[in-house]
């Protein structure tokens, strides 16, 4: 299952963190570690500033983790990248990369969030509706 949000995923993270409902969410016994996958052309940048804050003491108190995978350990030559079909601004990566990185990383069962500026803004709702997961995979496949 894809679904395709615009950024702020760890802000509307981090309020779920503070909110009451998660509060007794947590505290009920119902919440469970979520791990997040990263797919990244830039995979040294994380946790970065996600160390900070409420969801760096999250992070410290393993309430989730963070992995990493670059696109350049699944591809031909170390060239994961192409120009957009049309023209455009910024990069993409190239589709069997994005492939070969799917298939050797995600389970059958496990939702893909692709990170794009013309997805859905990730909000409360879509934070509220994905805590449940135990694995959060998010697939950044254009840059600039």
């Amino acid at each position: 299952m894809e679904i395709f949000l615009k950024s702020g995923i760890w802000q509307a993270f981090q309020n779920s963190l503070t909110s009451s409902s998660f509060n007794s969410f947590k505290s009920s016994g119902s919440f469970s570690f979520i791990n997040f996958k990263i797919l990244t052309y830039c995979p040294d940048i994380y946790p970065g500033p996600l160390k900070a804050s409420l969801i760096g003491r999250a992070l410290e108190q393993k309430l989730f983790s963070i992995e990493t995978y670059s696109f350049a350990q699944f591809s031909k030559n170390n060239y994961v990248d192409d120009t957009p079909y049309g023209g455009g601004s910024g990069m993409l990566i190239k589709p069997d990369v994005v492939a070969k990185s799917l298939d050797d990383n995600i389970g059958l069962n496990e939702k893909i969030f692709y990170l794009t500026p013309k997805g859905k803004t990730f909000d409360q709702k879509i934070a509220k509706s994905i805590v449940r997961e135990k694995k959060i995979n998010l697939l950044c496949g254009h840059f600039e």
